[in-house]
């Protein structure tokens, strides 16, 4: 009966996709602003890198979270728990109603092709469209 009322409750309070989504895009905010501020120290971006990074800084990012987990986060529910995944890589993990995340340098670490492809990209369509 215990056991029963354990995987009912697993199977009741299972995340929903949405619910990792919302924490994922959390982490996924600061590793991408991470990411930003490393490229452009990186490119010796200078004060004037650091200026347009404040004008347009959250514009990338929250385009980079739209593009990064809106499109490669994947979804996996296994009935009593579930997980979300970005390129093959575990990101989050729920179980009774809770959803836990891998650390915003982790996500960086084993991501940050991805991400400067993504900021890259961004930052191109930004520029076209400002200019």
């Amino acid at each position: 009966m215990i056991i029963a009322a354990i995987v009912a409750g697993g199977w009741f309070t299972n995340p929903t996709i949405e619910q990792h989504r919302e924490k994922v895009e959390d982490i996924a905010r600061i590793a991408i602003t991470s990411t930003l501020e490393d490229e452009v120290k990186a490119n010796n971006g200078g004060l004037l890198g650091t200026i347009i990074t404040a004008f347009v800084g959250d514009k990338i990012v929250e385009k980079g979270v739209e593009a990064f987990v809106g499109n490669k986060m994947e979804y996996h529910d296994y009935l009593l728990g579930s997980t979300a995944t970005i390129d093959g890589h575990v990101v989050s993990v729920g179980v009774f109603g809770k959803v836990f995340t891998a650390n915003a340098d982790t996500i960086k670490e084993k991501m940050k092709d991805s991400i400067k492809d993504g900021i890259k990209d961004i930052g191109k369509e930004l520029k076209n469209s400002l200019f």
